[in-house]
């Protein structure tokens, strides 16, 4: 089950998020300058997101969780900068192996940000991989859902393809709903 949620959370995070996960690689305003930043949290963001780009996830849980608690208490950054840290803290510790702090990051991040689909896609991936085959659906019914509201560039993965889906790709019911899934 683990190996399968790595494998997923691998996928989106590297290919999806990996890209932006160093604000000096990307050209928007809208990240931090890592080199140049004097913000205590970008600074934090640029160093989990740093060990994040390595795949060493548990070393980069410490500064990503400092830099949103920084956050909490002073919000400093962007709204792409900050759904980024969440995503990028929670697919870390999904990597780590501590699955129930993934679903709770996500859910957090659901709770500032209702409209951001990726939360919604990777708490999908989360009950995939717990075999709950109905909240999987709910979750990608959603995420496709606000697809619109998603950060300039990024596209939701394709459900069909992900690994912890592969356990419904028999299943008439999960194959309905995918076929119901819009598709631009």
């Amino acid at each position: 089950m683990l190996n399968r949620l790595a494998i997923a959370v691998t996928a989106v995070g590297v290919l999806l998020l990996g890209p932006r996960v160093l604000a000096s690689q990307d050209s928007s305003a809208d990240v931090p300058n890592c080199p140049a930043t004097r913000d205590p949290a970008e600074r934090l963001w640029c160093q989990g997101g740093a060990k994040w780009e390595s795949r060493d996830y548990n070393g980069a849980i410490p500064y990503l969780t400092r830099a949103l608690d920084l956050y909490k208490q002073h919000p400093t950054l962007s709204k792409t900068t900050w759904r980024i840290l969440v995503d990028n803290l929670g697919m870390a510790h999904g990597m780590a192996g501590n699955l129930r702090k993934a679903k709770e990051i996500f859910d957090y991040g659901l709770s500032v940000d209702s409209t951001y689909p990726m939360f919604y896609y990777l708490l999908a991936d989360d009950y995939a991989e717990a075999g709950d085959e109905n909240l999987a659906i709910d979750y990608l019914r959603r995420a496709y859902a606000h697809r619109a509201h998603g950060i300039p560039g990024e596209t939701l993965p394709d459900p069909s393809t992900d690994d912890s889906f592969q356990r419904f790709m028999r299943d008439q019911k999960f194959l309905a709903a995918l076929k119901e899934l819009p598709h631009d």
